[in-house]
């Protein structure tokens, strides 16, 4: 009876025994490992995204010219009261009539506007496919619609960096410490604190956080940067993470045909590809 007895406690034993390696060893074990491979996993995931984003250089937008070409275009700038050089190859000048400055867009009249000193005239492409005009003159702003052939003035007193698309019904001002989105036709203004300068692109905003802009960089939960970020925030799903780190001076950041376009303050063009 006593043996039965002691071979019934070293069964129980050994069932104590295995149930206790079982759920305090051999469990936490393999989930410590299936954790482990599963970042693994997530960090060869993250490396290859990291090759795989990367910014490809197009080319020096500001292009050495022969003297013979620089004399040209002396030429062509003397005959005008005014010329802008635009990015698209073409570009404005305003003509001196009665008076009055008639504005031509790629050899084009679009409008009349009073006659004041040069030096208060500015024409600028808006970034974008839609080769829209931004226009100062002295103090008073306007859009050119170039497939309307409209011009709408634009009551807004900021100064402004760059202009770039963004719908059929509004565009962003760039300006040195934040974005604004400004609706054309109802005349409102919506500002971005949260970044200088952002596209919306594959589902997300896409902006540029530059080195010394250590505000930004503490509000994003991120110390000791001394890089320009590439920053991606997805609203829908919550989702943010630094897309790429640059070495660069990142100036503007816009889309066009469909893809991605990074201009450095150095006049260089890049795309950022495979995002």
């Amino acid at each position: 009876m006593s043996n039965r007895i002691l071979w019934i406690l070293i069964i129980l034993w050994f069932i104590w025994t295995g149930y206790l390696y079982y759920n305090f060893s051999y469990i936490p074990t393999k989930k410590a490992k299936e954790i482990r491979i599963e970042l693994e996993k997530q960090k060869k995931d993250e490396a290859k995204v990291i090759k795989r984003i990367e910014l490809v250089k197009q080319k020096q937008i500001n292009v050495t010219k022969t003297k013979q070409e620089k004399i040209k275009e002396l030429r062509e700038d003397i005959k005008h009261y005014k010329t802008f050089k635009l990015e698209n190859n073409k570009k404005a000048y305003f003509t001196e009539n009665n008076w009055k400055l008639d504005l031509y867009y790629d050899n084009k009249k679009i409008w009349v506007f009073d006659l004041v000193y040069s030096k208060y005239l500015l024409v600028e492409l808006i970034l974008g496919d839609n080769n829209d005009l931004f226009i100062e003159i002295w103090n008073k702003k306007y859009y050119y619609n170039n497939k309307l052939n409209k011009i709408s003035k634009i009551d807004l007193n900021i100064d402004v960096l760059y202009v770039k698309e963004w719908n059929a019904n509004d565009i962003i001002f760039v300006t040195k410490k934040w974005s604004f989105i400004y609706n054309i036709y109802n005349n409102t203004l919506n500002y971005f604190s949260f970044f200088n300068d952002f596209v919306y692109f594959k589902e997300g905003y896409i902006w540029i956080i530059k080195s010394n802009d250590s505000v930004r960089i503490k509000n994003l939960w991120l110390w000791n940067i001394n890089k320009t970020l590439i920053y991606y925030y997805n609203p829908d799903l919550k989702e943010k993470k630094v897309l790429y780190f640059s070495e660069l001076s990142i100036d503007k950041i816009y889309i066009k045909n469909n893809r991605l376009y990074i201009e450095t303050t150095d006049n260089n063009l890049y795309i950022l590809e495979n995002i």
